[in-house]
Parts: structure tokens; sequence; C-alpha cells
């Protein structure tokens, strides 16, 4: 599993009413709407990966700049 996967995973599982309650909470743009819910499940099958947390973090670094 690549960090780009899990990001199509992440965007797939968003919606309009999550992230309008994470907005409410503080959370800015770009903001997705996925549920910590889900973002656990996805936690769970991916375990403890340094790499791909590391890829991850500049992936989203790189969307959230170019935004």
């Amino acid at each position: 599993m690549t960090a780009k996967d899990i990001v199509a995973e992440i965007k797939k599982l968003g919606n309009a009413q999550t992230k309008k309650t994470w907005m409410t909470h503080g959370a800015q743009e770009p903001g997705l709407g996925v549920k910590v819910e889900d973002m656990k499940k996805i936690q769970k099958r991916v375990k403890m990966d340094y790499h791909l947390a590391l890829d991850l973090y500049l992936l989203i670094c790189v969307l959230a700049f170019s935004a």
C-alpha cells in the first residue's frame, strides 16, 4: 500500500457534513471531512510503517501548499 493509495481511499470516505463539523471545531482548509472511525480502520490495516507515514506526511504537505 502506498501513500497515494491511502489518500485516494481517504478522499472517497470524506463527506460534506463531517467536513462542516470539523470546520466548526477549528479545522482549516484543505479538509476532506473523514470520520475518525474511518481513519482508525485504515490505521489498523496499515499498522506501524515509518516510511509510509513519512510519504503520507510529505504528500499531504505538497497537496496542502499547492491548493
